[in-house]
């Protein structure tokens, strides 16, 4: 499930119909999207406004997706974790949400970043089917920023 109406959506949601995903995406959350979130369900954020992701960070408060990630910077992140904290969410909940997502750190395009979210999506997936949990990436996800810059000769 993509929320949000932006190019990096409209890359997510092509780029997941090419490669299998079932992919909905929707702009406004309406009452009836949230009776298809379960937890088989990945649900991505991809819109540029805090508020209007609140709705849908509700509804996979309750339902439990495999994945929660959300578009932003750190910064917009921390207003996120505010706001939701304000709400009664507690560390554990807001813990599973994965921001800024994506496997690439700052990924600019957004054919770059519907890679990165579904690359990320599938690894989370992939790790649940092994009946293991993968962990948040701890800085966040620096290592795959590194070994890309090896590849292009940025690091030794």
């Amino acid at each position: 499930m993509i929320y949000g109406r932006s190019l990096e959506a409209q890359a997510t949601a092509s780029l997941a119909a090419a490669t299998g995903y079932d992919s909905h995406i929707f702009d406004l959350f309406p009452a009836s999207a949230s009776a298809q979130i379960d937890t088989d369900t990945a649900v991505i954020l991809l819109c540029h406004d805090l508020n209007r992701e609140l709705p849908v960070l509700q509804a996979a408060r309750e339902a439990k997706p495999f994945y929660l990630g959300a578009l932003g910077s750190y910064r917009t992140h921390t207003l996120r974790l505010q706001k939701l904290h304000e709400l009664g969410w507690s560390r554990e909940e807001t813990a599973q949400i994965r921001a800024p997502v994506g496997i690439f750190p700052k990924a600019r395009d957004a054919h770059t970043l519907a890679l990165s979210v579904l690359a990320e999506v599938a690894s989370v997936r992939l790790h649940q089917e092994e009946d293991s949990c993968l962990p948040p990436c701890p800085d966040p996800c620096g290592w795959a920023w590194r070994a890309l810059s090896r590849l292009r000769g940025k690091y030794p």
